[in-house]
């Protein structure tokens, strides 16, 4: 699994790649998936809704100790630990397309994500892109 996630850690920059071994979620769910070689690891908080408010990214860095936050990662992980992809290698690769100072670029009809990237973040994706094909 490949995508972006927002920044609940007040030190990540635009652009990070990470592999998320540990993967929760707001309603109590914990599960661990396998590292992926050539990527430093970290925590990721699944929500039901974007978190851009840096006071709500303070409150839930603070509950569940995780670095980044999404909406999809927690279905991935439980997925992938009731054995659907069977022996397949799975993995959760994550970039942080925003912070607490960057914010991604948003459609302001439909307040959903437009899909461009800064700069950064494409500039990193390039940089990984032999790993992130291993």
């Amino acid at each position: 699994m490949f995508g972006s996630a927002g920044s609940l850690a007040h030190d990540l920059s635009m652009g990070q790649i990470f592999c998320c071994t540990t993967v929760k979620n707001t309603n109590g769910g914990h599960w661990q998936i396998p590292a992926l070689p050539g990527f430093p690891e970290c925590g990721i908080l699944s929500t039901e809704a974007l978190v851009f408010d840096n006071g709500k990214r303070d409150e839930l860095w603070q509950k569940y100790q995780c670095e980044l936050v999404d909406m999809e990662t927690a279905a991935f992980a439980e997925l992938a630990a009731s054995g659907v992809f069977g022996s397949a290698r799975v993995g959760a690769i994550r970039f942080v397309s925003d912070t607490y100072d960057i914010l991604p670029e948003l459609d302001p009809l439909t307040n959903k994500f437009t899909g461009k990237f800064p700069t950064e973040v494409r500039n990193q994706i390039s940089k990984n892109s032999k790993a992130l094909r291993a």
